[in-house]
């Protein structure tokens, strides 16, 4: 025999309310700073990412156009008139500002009128604090030749997780050897 249960007796105790609030609390608790350090790893992956295919983008095109194909940090790409950017890392993102990618056709290394644009990447980190890509030694620019090669410029570019996040494992190192090859790294090029 079924009996019929009235509103009032539907429904959850207090004490399981009470458990259930405690549960969910934990649970959250454990879940939101794992979400901020993810959250933080996919930024700066992201980013590496973008510059490893950019150096990987300019010596395809070096190769492909029998040289003289530059990449330089560039803080004006979302202009009218881009420019490579002299000097130092600006607002501290450092290559974070963006950068240009052209075939330097009178040979100058530096872009000019005849030059032709082949790709450009606007701003990634608005400032130093939400990260940066600080390259060692400091270069604005490099140069790919016929063969891809970047000779004397073994660089290594450090992409850095915001200055808020104290946990050191969340950069990244991008390796360009002077043969032109690059390679991301947990650790620092050695």
């Amino acid at each position: 025999m079924r009996t019929r249960l009235t509103k009032a007796q539907i429904g959850v105790t207090l004490m399981e309310l009470i458990i259930w609030i405690l549960i969910i609390s934990t649970l959250s608790m454990l879940a939101i700073p794992t979400y901020g350090d993810m959250v933080i790893v996919n930024r700066v992956n992201s980013v590496t990412s973008e510059l490893h295919g950019a150096l990987l983008y300019t010596r395809s095109e070096a190769i492909k156009r029998g040289g003289n194909v530059v990449i330089c940090r560039s803080s004006t790409t979302l202009s009218e008139n881009p420019t490579c950017d002299q000097g130092g890392a600006g607002n501290g993102a450092g290559w974070g500002d963006g950068w240009l990618i052209f075939h330097d056709l009178d040979r100058n290394k530096k872009f000019s009128s005849g030059d032709v644009v082949l790709r450009m990447q606007g701003r990634l980190f608005n400032d130093g604090n939400e990260g940066a890509i600080i390259p060692t030694p400091a270069h604005n620019q490099l140069t790919f030749n016929a063969t891809g090669q970047t000779f004397g410029n073994y660089m290594r570019f450090n992409i850095r997780r915001p200055r808020t996040d104290q946990e050191v494992s969340h950069d990244r190192f991008l390796c360009l050897a002077s043969g032109g090859r690059a390679r991301v790294s947990r650790d620092a090029c050695r």
